[in-house]
């Protein structure tokens, strides 16, 4: 195959913008779509060799997998590799035991199988996983282990129909992408079947440039090439984590590169800046770059007290990238090259195929010691151990919010007495209600009273007011819906309103109408939701309580007191009450309103000056803002004021 210096400068434009949106750079908000045009090349630069091969009769599925290893695991190996003394020294038990199980999962190829399962509201963000970038390359592996067989068995029947195949297949994928970017959005974004069609589109275009060069010369070359890299670039800056991916929204930087690939030919503004020297330099390290920069940034952030600021992110960049140079230049070219005499001899590919299996085995083995040795609890001050082992610390009712809403309101989510019978009252709300419900629940037994639990995560007990950023309005409108039937249902019970109310008001006040993803956050409609919501339940004021938050925090508790603890020997987290309670719209709305009784338990944490988040090495968070389930049992005697006659 003829080499394109255009294709390598097309990398640069994938992971440049990958690297500047990991960092932080939030003007590259989108630049995770760099991972879609790499997908794009892939297909395309596979294809096009298999094609060739197909076609001089010289396709061999050994020859395929030799040069799959000696492009891809070198390189990955060695980057593993030097993360093994980082991990050992820096990371905490059940982070090394993750990061273990995230090693196996490189050593099987199933790296997005795992970060699927991971995924989720209460798991460890992904920010802080040194090997999450590598469920793109278990992508591509997997799609490369169906692809070529297919190809080779449906080359008899002729170009068409392979074409029409390929373009089934990507309208099959792309359907099921843009379906399970709205309801499935964890799975569509980690797993082979979704992110298909993209590899595919690749595939297209090298059986379109089979028979054909390479569009160039003509003011039609010229126009689609650059609207090929502007929409590349749009979607760069203009895309971000809102933004359901992949779906058709995906199309925007795939057909992009798409055109760039068919029309930036000779004499083309677009081949002219994609060969610039840097352009190519930076395209040639750029799988190197894409190994570093992940595991560079994750350990920046478990080993720092705070979090690492934009600019010493970005430096850790430009490390990354010289880095990539040194593992290029030293690891991934050379193994690269293949000895001449290989080509004459076919058990020649057993040998690189033999060390990238036995590389594989040991680095799954490394991987399963650190798993099956729980990630070396030794190594960590016993004190830390305590201070981490409270984001196990979630209550009794966690897994409320998981359950069925249906069941929910049959009551199996019981708080106080456990006998069957009369409901005194109903705890609706989000994660926030759960965490606060050890606490309700040791009150309401010493006051002889019983109560349901009613919640799901991220849905505020107000009807109408919706994180449409989490892609949960389904779940949020089911329960919502249901506070008027269950206030006919339950005609005398108290209502209790528990959420994130923190959260909700800073939101209030940093998302601006018209912004994607702030339809239900203008301020202007605080009164409006609340009075719809106090009004479905039909009672009276005294009926009604809105429990109010704990102090306001960013930092996760647990984890940064455990590094307070290793590095400083200090185990008292404190922070000024004017940044724990500061000014929030929807706390004053609450708190004065004439339609509810409030109940703060500001009290319990903070004095006239401070709010503690820590004494003696004991949090009070589980992570960020989420209380522990024996922090919340504390409160017990605040929340009893509910039941006083």
């Amino acid at each position: 195959m003829k080499y394109r210096a255009e294709i390598d400068g097309l990398r640069t434009v994938a992971v440049v913008p990958v690297v500047l949106s990991h960092a932080g750079w939030e003007l590259f908000s989108g630049g995770f779509v760099g991972v879609d045009v790499f997908f794009v090349i892939s297909g395309y630069l596979i294809t096009s060799i298999l094609l060739s091969e197909l076609e001089q009769d010289k396709f061999s599925i050994l020859r395929f997998y030799e040069r799959r290893a000696r492009r891809i695991l070198p390189a990955l190996m060695f980057v593993v590799l030097c993360c093994l003394p980082f991990a050992w020294l820096w990371l905490f038990p059940a982070d090394l035991k993750d990061f273990g199980q995230s090693v196996v999962a490189v050593a099987t190829f199933s790296s997005n199988i795992l970060f699927w399962m991971e995924s989720g509201y209460f798991e460890t963000a992904g920010e802080l996983k040194p090997l999450l970038h590598t469920w793109s390359l278990a992508v591509e592996e997997q799609f490369y282990i169906f692809f070529p067989p297919i190809l080779f068995l449906i080359w008899k029947l002729g170009r068409k129909t392979m074409i029409g195949l390929c373009i089934l297949a990507l309208i099959v994928s792309l359907a099921l992408s843009h379906w399970a970017a709205y309801h499935k959005p964890d799975a569509n974004f980690f797993l082979l079947p979704t992110r298909a069609w993209e590899l595919l589109i690749g595939s297209l275009c090298a059986f379109w440039l089979q028979k054909r060069e390479v569009m160039g010369g003509t003011i039609l070359s010229q126009m689609v090439s650059l609207v090929g890299l502007a929409f590349i670039m749009a979607s760069v800056f203009l895309f971000d984590d809102a933004t359901p991916f992949p779906s058709l929204y995906a199309l925007l930087p795939t057909l992009g590169t798409a055109m760039v690939i068919l029309t930036a030919g000779q004499g083309t503004i677009a081949r002219s800046l994609l060969s610039l020297p840097p352009m190519v330099g930076i395209g040639l390290i750029s799988y190197s770059a894409y190994l570093w920069h992940q595991p560079i940034f994750a350990f920046a952030r478990h080993r720092l007290l705070e979090p690492p600021s934009l600019e010493l992110m970005l430096v850790l960049g430009v490390v990354s990238f010289f880095l990539a140079f040194l593992s290029w230049k030293f690891v991934e070219a050379p193994f690269r090259k293949r000895r001449k005499d290989q080509s004459k001899k076919p058990s020649g590919y057993f040998v690189p195929l033999g060390t990238a299996s036995a590389s594989l085995g040991v680095c799954l083995a490394v991987g399963l010691t650190l798993t099956l040795n729980h990630g070396q609890v030794q190594r960590i001050p016993e004190k830390a151990l305590a201070a981490l082992a409270a984001r196990q610390d979630a209550g009794d009712f966690n897994d409320c919010l998981v359950m069925d809403l249906t069941r929910l309101i049959d009551g199996e989510c019981t708080l106080g007495l456990k006998s069957t019978g009369t409901v005194d009252f109903i705890l609706f709300g989000d994660s926030h209600a759960a965490s606060l419900a050890p606490g309700l629940d040791v009150a309401a037994q010493s006051a002889g009273k019983r109560g349901i639990f009613i919640g799901t995560i991220s849905c505020p007990p107000l009807v109408g007011l919706q994180d449409t950023r989490i892609g949960n309005e389904t779940r949020c409108t089911e329960m919502q819906n249901s506070i008027p039937r269950i206030a006919v249902e339950y005609p005398n019970a108290i209502i209790i309103l528990v959420g994130h109310w923190q959260g909700i008001g800073r939101k209030y006040l940093t998302c601006n109408p018209g912004k994607r993803g702030c339809e239900n956050y203008e301020i202007g409609k605080l009164s409006e939701t609340l009075s719809l919501t106090l009004g479905n339940f039909q009672r009276e004021s005294s009926d009604i309580f809105v429990v109010g938050p704990p102090p306001k925090n960013e930092r996760h508790i647990p984890i940064y007191l455990a590094k307070l603890i290793t590095l400083n020997g200090l185990d008292e987290i404190e922070t000024p009450v004017e940044n724990a309670y500061d000014a929030n719209p929807l706390l004053e709305k609450l708190s004065s309103s004439d339609s509810l009784s409030y109940i703060s338990i500001r009290q319990e944490f903070c004095d006239e000056f401070t709010c503690s988040l820590a004494s003696d090495g004991v949090p009070i968070f589980r992570d960020e803002h989420h209380l522990t389930g024996a922090k919340s049992e504390t409160l017990a005697k605040t929340l009893s004021k509910i039941f006083d006659d």
